[in-house]
This record gives structure tokens, sequence and C-alpha cells, in this order.
């Protein structure tokens, strides 16, 4: 997903569900710097990226397993 500041389209495809809290959240941004690497990396996009990769359960808490995540 593109944001329309970005030059994404406001069609269907390009649209994800999120809840108000993450939505709230996420800004405009496609992305985010890694300041241990100073890298800019992506966002976690749940059409393109699969969860299982990026992170993990651990009892009640979501632990990330790449930067992505």
């Amino acid at each position: 997903m593109i944001d329309i500041k970005h030059g994404g389209a406001t069609a269907a495809d390009n649209l994800c569900y999120a809840c108000i809290f993450c939505n709230l959240q996420k800004g405009t941004d496609l992305g985010s710097i890694n300041w241990q690497t100073c890298k800019i990396v992506q966002f976690f996009n749940p059409r393109r990226d699969f969860w299982g990769e990026h992170f993990q359960l651990d009892e009640a808490v979501i632990q990330h397993q790449t930067d992505i995540g």
C-alpha cells in the first residue's frame, strides 16, 4: 500500500484494514530509520509480508524477528 502523498491510489486494492490505534499511529510514511544500522526500513505490509517471518508470539507478547517487525 502506498499513501496518497507518495503517489498511491484511493482504489480498494491500495487500502488495508487497521484498528483505530494502529491507524492513528502509522501516519503516512512508508518506513522508518533503524537507528542501530542507520538504514531506512519499510513498515510491515500485511499484503506482501508474512507475519511469521517478522514476528513471534511469546505468550502474550509479540516479539519482532526482523527490522520490519
